[in-house]
């Protein structure tokens, strides 16, 4: 990957970055961090990429809804690799409109970015079924969905009082 340009892009300088993902970019030498980018900027942004990468812990948050930086690269219609958390293979389905790599494994993340930037037309078949794909998650449909969540959240720990 030395002929390839990479550019993270985060919150700032507080913002925490995934481990998987902060040793991988350790020893990526053509590098640029920026940060913050002002989110009208994004969209361009996205579109100059070849890749984008969301980098997300597997936690119970990530498999209750999907992430909003997820669901706007989907709707890129630019190649993704993500993060492989039940929330992400509910919505996603691995080389078929991403490339899931593992959490915690640097050379599966690196495989992800390889085989999109190597396999072009697969890369661009994945992007066009994430278009397809995003078009059923939208901004309602999460908010019930987190609703229903938080729903079934409470009336667990009210169950657990009355035990």
């Amino acid at each position: 990957l030395d002929d390839v340009e990479f550019v993270l892009i985060t919150k700032g300088p507080t913002e925490r970055i995934e481990p998987e993902f902060q040793r991988l970019t350790d020893k990526i030498l053509n590098l640029q961090q920026w940060s913050p980018v002002p989110h009208e900027q994004l969209p361009t942004i996205l579109e100059l990429a070849d890749v984008l990468v969301s980098s997300y812990a597997d936690n119970e948050f990530s498999d209750l809804i999907p992430h909003l930086k997820t669901l706007e690269y989907m709707a890129s219609e630019t190649p993704i690799v993500v993060a492989r958390t039940e929330g992400h293979e509910r919505m996603l389905s691995h080389e078929k409109s991403a490339y899931l790599y593992t959490p915690g494994d640097p050379r599966s993340l690196a495989d992800g970015i390889t085989t999109c930037l190597s396999n072009r037309e697969m890369a661009h078949e994945m992007a066009a079924n994430a278009k397809l794909e995003v078009e059923n998650h939208t901004f309602e449909r999460t908010a019930r969905k987190a609703e229903e969540a938080y729903k079934d959240i409470v009336a667990d720990y009210n169950g657990a009082d009355a035990s």
